[in-house]
């Protein structure tokens, strides 16, 4: 599956693995989730609740974000192979822009990814968890996090749906990239 004329830190299918088995482990972590939601509300469930659902929800965005960087890739082996891409950081420059490199749609954009009106959706419900909801309590952008505050809001919610529709997303890039 690998060609040896590329690095493994700059081929498609390293990408391509990390995000699916990242969508695996965030599969398991959303069953857990949906589990521990049906027990007594306790102080420990409730905090294992929360860790249980941003870990489900920043572990599918990575995945997404992961498997448009393996299609990425997969486009720009060509200038992989001739030395004009030589790194993770030269690969970056050539589509991120003023982005922060996990910018779903700068990829897309770039790239020019077909991607469905309801996988858009999905990848703009879970744009925030791969910038920032995963990790931090509050946007690290005052207007979001003055949002989010006030209106006592969450970034998304957990759809029983991401499962199915990022695997399919994974399973068409695989096909595109003869994966």
């Amino acid at each position: 599956m690998y060609n040896l004329d590329i690095p493994n830190s700059l081929h498609f299918y390293t990408y391509y693995e990390h995000s699916y088995s990242l969508k695996l482990a965030a599969d398991e972590n959303s069953n857990m989730f949906s589990s521990i939601a049906t027990q007594p509300l306790t102080e420990n469930n409730r905090l294992k609740g929360i860790g249980l659902f941003n870990a489900s929800m920043l572990l599918y965005a990575v995945s997404v974000e992961l498997i448009l960087k393996a299609r990425a890739l997969f486009e720009e082996k060509d200038r992989i192979k001739n030395g004009e891409i030589k790194n993770l950081k030269d690969f970056l420059k050539t589509w991120k822009g003023d982005s922060n490199g996990h910018d779903f749609f700068q990829i897309i954009k770039y790239y020019k990814i077909d991607v469905s009106e309801e996988h858009h959706n999905i990848f703009l419900e879970l744009k925030e968890y791969a910038q920032w909801a995963g990790r931090f309590p509050f946007s690290l952008k005052y207007n979001d996090t003055k949002q989010l505050g006030s209106n006592n809001r969450s970034p998304g919610g957990l759809k029983q749906i991401y499962n199915k529709k990022i695997n399919e997303f994974i399973e068409s890039q695989k096909i595109i990239m003869g994966i």
